[in-house]
């Protein structure tokens, strides 16, 4: 089980270099610096193709930010934790493959916290070019839906890691692994309070 456990973590490190890992003795393996979450510096063709926001009329303005929230409003919702997909991760994939499909679910996390922490702050960008209309209050409703979207999604992964670990059968998460996800977990709930 032990050398399940590592193989899947040399292979994940091998795969996705983004990937930060805790092996079964606590060792930690960091992922890629924070210097691959900026976005990338925009090309010479974005600049010249970009229109100066500051310079357009407000009845424009109020279209972008309409269609922005709009976009953010038909995003797909979170995917739940279906019985054949609990029964699939449980029941017939071995251990390494379990731990796998864990390490590509928190790969998948990260990225779409990524992308919503950049479209969000994209739109709200628009709020400060309408400041000048105190009357807008849709900042309100981007600010909520984006925080309990942000919130969903991690709380989504923890469910499937309960899940995961409660029916570990195989014995492919060894204690010092269940320390992590316990710790992890304690963490999300004290955010949770603070944000409650």
């Amino acid at each position: 089980m032990a050398r399940s456990f590592r193989t899947v973590t040399h292979v994940s490190l091998l795969w996705a270099v983004a990937f930060a890992l805790v092996d079964e003795s606590g060792r930690y393996y960091a992922g890629s610096p924070m210097q691959d979450l900026v976005p990338p510096e925009p090309s010479e063709s974005d600049r010249e193709a970009s229109v100066d926001l500051s310079k357009q009329p407000v009845e424009k303005l109020f279209r972008l930010l309409y269609y922005e929230l709009s976009r953010e409003d038909q995003r797909p919702r979170q995917k739940h934790l279906q019985l054949y997909e609990f029964q699939v991760l449980t029941q017939e994939l071995k251990c390494h493959q379990q731990l796998q499909v864990i390490s590509q679910e928190s790969a998948e996390l990260a990225d779409e916290s990524n992308s919503l922490h950049l479209n969000v702050t994209g739109t709200s960008g628009l709020y400060w070019l309408l400041h000048k209309h105190p009357e807008e209050h849709s900042w309100a409703w981007l600010l909520t839906h984006c925080s309990d979207k942000m919130f969903r999604k991690v709380q989504q992964h923890f469910v499937r890691l309960l899940a995961f670990a409660a029916e570990d059968k195989q014995h492919c998460i060894s204690p010092s692994f269940r320390t992590v996800l316990m710790n992890a977990a304690t963490t999300w709930k004290r955010l949770i309070g603070d944000y409650n």
